[in-house]
């Protein structure tokens, strides 16, 4: 999978994920194809530590982002 090294953040300010390479990783997915997701990650040479999956369009409950945050922490 060929993937692109920016993205854009929620105030569509560039990340280059060049500078997430020696960080651990939490990827957190909420779409229909979250195995293309990780490849695509993959592809990115992320330090994938853990994968949550969530179901298409999720929307989040609590529990789910007590979660989220919680597995993120542990990681980090």
């Amino acid at each position: 999978v060929k993937a692109h090294n920016v993205f854009l953040d929620k105030t569509n300010s560039k990340i280059n994920t060049e500078k997430l390479k020696s960080k651990n990783c939490v990827l957190v997915s909420g779409i229909g194809d979250p195995k293309s997701f990780y490849k695509t990650a993959e592809g990115l040479n992320l330090n994938i530590v853990h994968h949550l999956i969530f179901g298409d369009h999720q929307v989040y409950k609590q529990q789910e982002l007590y979660k989220i945050e919680e597995i993120t922490w542990s990681t980090s």
